[in-house]
């Protein structure tokens, strides 16, 4: 598990997260549709103009934007997408930026400009659920519960289970041990992401993660953001 001091540090990493996330909201929300697209400040919004804008405000915490992604529609997030946004498509920021002591915090939020619910909000709110249920679970004895709470919730809403689903351990690495997967001990201090997800080929993709610290009577959120797919 982590220390109280490396803890401390994830959570200062993860504010400079939420400031990023803050970021890509404020640029999709002041987004609007033309010609079939978004613009934004005149000009077509893509998801590299997108990630530069989140990188930057993340920079501007004293934290190195590290790894940022972002996917838009059905395609996997990736620092490298230069697809250009359109309206009622799902985009996935994943956020995991870096400090200047090499700890890493995680964040994965999902918006949707002039979506027109449906889908879309069935999955935000399969996803929520998801999360909701399994953060109590996330104790030293907790592992098979967590990923137990996390199929089920999104089972619950019509959904298949994803298999990229899960938790795994952040720190000096983006993904490092335990992890669910592993069917690793999960030891009191241990920092993971929770990390849900569902996918359409046609819908999109929904996906939420949170970083959470492993405690003796379930995990405790390090940063807090909102949820919601409206930007």
């Amino acid at each position: 598990g982590k220390t109280d001091a490396e803890r401390l540090r994830q959570s200062t990493v993860q504010s400079a997260a939420c400031a990023g996330m803050r970021r890509a909201a404020a640029v999709l929300d002041a987004s609007h549709a033309h010609e079939g697209r978004l613009d934004w400040d005149d000009a077509p919004l893509t998801a590299l103009r997108l990630r530069r804008e989140v990188d930057a405000a993340i920079a501007a915490e004293g934290m190195a934007p590290g790894y940022t992604a972002i996917g838009v529609g059905g395609e996997p997030a990736t620092p490298r997408s230069e697809t250009t946004i359109e309206p009622g498509q799902t985009v996935v920021v994943d956020l995991a930026p870096q400090g200047p002591d090499g700890y890493h915090g995680r964040l994965v939020r999902t918006f949707v400009v002039d979506g027109d619910g449906g889908w879309t909000r069935r999955a935000q709110l399969a996803t929520e659920g998801a999360l909701d249920a399994a953060i109590p679970e996330l104790a030293p004895d907790g592992a098979d519960a967590v990923r137990t709470e996390l199929d089920a919730e999104v089972t619950a809403y019509g959904f298949d289970p994803s298999p990229e689903s899960g938790g795994y351990g952040v720190g000096l690495d983006r993904r490092e041990r335990p992890t669910l997967a592993g069917g690793d001990e999960l030891p009191v201090g241990a920092v993971l992401a929770l990390d849900v997800r569902v996918s359409d080929p046609t819908e999109g993709t929904v996906r939420l993660a949170e970083l959470v610290a492993v405690t003796e009577d379930g995990g405790e959120l390090l940063g807090a953001f909102p949820r919601s797919l409206s930007p």
